[in-house]
């Protein structure tokens, strides 16, 4: 299963007394995490967003969590067998305004 993530953007750190701020890897479980560390296989960082090929329970999870993580499911569009890199450079044209922004 292929899932475009989206990480938190940095203005929507939250604010907490006697701390600088939480980034976004304070945001996301620890499980998160992992998923997004074992499972990325492309990534466009100026967008933030990350394409992940992960098995289909661990994606269904992904998909029907309530975080500050975005995540939706990707299709190959391209019918061709692109490279994970052209597949999430293809859906990030399709999907996501040329500035950075979160999931559609």
């Amino acid at each position: 299963m292929l899932i475009a993530v989206s990480v938190p953007e940095a203005d929507r750190r939250e604010e907490v007394p006697g701390r600088e701020e939480i980034g976004f890897d304070q945001l996301l479980t620890l499980w998160q995490l992992g998923v997004i560390a074992v499972h990325t296989v492309a990534a466009d960082w100026g967008h933030r967003v990350m394409l992940l090929r992960a098995p289909g329970l661990v994606g269904r999870r992904l998909l029907e969590e309530t975080s500050d993580l975005q995540c939706i499911e990707v299709t190959d569009t391209t019918g061709t067998g692109a490279e994970p890199a052209e597949l999430l450079a293809a859906w990030v044209r399709e999907n996501l305004p040329s500035q950075e922004g979160g999931l559609r």
